[in-house]
């Protein structure tokens, strides 16, 4: 449901008919869809590209760019964070990440004790726990002092842990808010657009966008940005939401990954490979995973007509035990089905 231009309370939209990936019409999938998780206003309808070989869903009509703001007034990766109690409990889990991301990606000077082989091991085989971590450092191994860009860092939690880890970090976001936030933590953060900041040619190691290729108005144009100001070799790594989700073919309309109206693209497999090849990029490597039972509880959750605060909603006992044992079936079954997991990972390089 398109606004009336002067109602500056509600976000304007435009019509968006065809795929912006390989230009085939869609049809509707779910019509009249709202923000029950931010509660930003308006009504959203979901097309899918007709294209088998692409397979995107899309928001049609979408939120024009200038008012897009609007959704993300209290957006979870755009607040600041408390500190977290360092209690014995805290203190351990911070060791055996400590001792995964040095056995797994050669971090803390590589040093390979007894402890992290052992511990490294023992995290190959719970692969929840394997997928989460994994994707708090992107996939990247070590590269002291490697320039890493990180798009829509938002807050900076991403970037905060990336440069304690020994990278160089820059990130940004339009979200001046967010930005502030990062700042705040002595972070390099920049409000605005890739585009305008005119990054030279062959600049950075890395590029990573976590949960930002869905939000992109223009998806393709930043794919051919960040190729031209990666190094020769260098990682670009992309984690979005997967439309073939089991998740998504259980949950439907209430899948936590639509997210209407800030999720604006949603990919398959299919379509993200054709993407990143167009651009140029060689991929390495492009996979589905469960990291959580996060998508699980907040689809259940929107099944179910629960209220989110914060955009988290609140489980009984019962129900927090079942929806984890579900979360480790459906990542066992994500396992065996590489194309049905939560998210995809794109690892590509220049």
């Amino acid at each position: 449901m398109c606004h009336n231009e002067k109602n500056t309370a509600e976000i304007r939209c435009h019509p968006c008919p065809t795929c912006i990936f390989c230009g085939a019409r869609g049809t509707f999938i779910y019509k009249k869809l709202v923000d029950r998780i931010f509660g930003s206003p308006g009504e959203w309808n979901l097309k899918r590209c007709t294209n088998i070989e692409c397979g995107a869903i899309w928001i049609d009509p979408q939120p024009k760019s200038e008012d897009i703001i609007k959704a993300y007034h209290g957006y979870h990766t755009h607040n600041n964070y408390d500190k977290i109690n360092k209690t014995a409990k805290t203190r351990l889990y911070h060791y055996i990440k400590k001792q995964y991301w040095a056995y797994q990606y050669g971090y803390f000077n590589g040093l390979h004790s007894l402890w992290r082989k052992i511990i490294g091991l023992a995290i190959l085989l719970h692969p929840i726990k394997k997928a989460w971590l994994d994707q708090k450092v992107m996939y990247l191994p070590a590269k002291p002092n490697g320039k890493l860009l990180d798009i829509g860092c938002g807050s900076g939690k991403g970037i905060e842990l990336m440069r304690d880890l020994g990278w160089s970090v820059e990130g940004i976001d339009f979200d001046e808010n967010a930005v502030r936030v990062a700042r705040s933590k002595g972070l390099q953060v920049h409000c605005g657009t890739l585009d305008e900041k005119k990054y030279p040619n062959d600049y950075f190691d890395a590029i990573t966008m976590c949960q930002v290729f869905e939000h992109l108005y223009e998806p393709v144009d930043l794919l051919r940005q960040c190729y031209h100001i990666l190094k020769p070799n260098g990682n670009l790594i992309i984690v979005t939401p997967n439309s073939d989700s089991l998740t998504h073919r259980v949950f439907k309309s209430n899948w936590r990954g639509l997210e209407p109206p800030r999720h604006l693209n949603i990919m398959s497999m299919k379509s993200m490979k054709q993407v990143v090849l167009d651009v140029g990029f060689n991929i390495s490597s492009i996979t589905s995973y469960v990291s959580s039972s996060h998508v699980l509880r907040s689809s259940y959750a929107l099944k179910r007509g629960m209220t989110f605060d914060k955009g988290k909603a609140t489980f009984n006992l019962v129900q927090f035990v079942i929806l984890e044992l579900i979360t480790l079936i459906n990542s066992t079954i994500s396992l065996l089905n590489r194309s049905m997991g939560d998210e995809l990972a794109v690892i590509a390089t220049k």
